[in-house]
């Protein structure tokens, strides 16, 4: 009597799982495409400030930019090592 309730449970069975319906869903045939001189003066102006915006992040710099260059040093009234008596030894 065991034999029969353990084959029943494990006996695979063929549920059906899937469906054979297919779902077509039609396309746009046609892509509407916004020519720029559509566009209004302000979205032209966005599009341009960023498209180069943009473009200038892969921009390679090949000089070094040193940000004090144009600067000179600042004239020295008293030696401020000497006056704080800081020597290096």
């Amino acid at each position: 009597m065991q034999d029969d309730s353990f084959s029943k449970a494990c006996e695979i069975s063929a549920v059906p799982c899937c469906s054979s319906d297919q779902i077509v869903v039609e396309g746009m045939d046609d892509l509407h495409k916004v020519a720029f001189e559509s566009l209004t003066l302000d979205q032209q102006l966005f599009v341009a400030t960023f498209t180069y915006s943009y473009l200038n992040l892969f921009e390679d710099n090949d000089k070094e930019t040193i940000p004090f260059a144009n600067y000179t040093p600042p004239l020295l009234v008293r030696d401020i090592l000497l006056l704080d008596q800081t020597f290096l030894i």
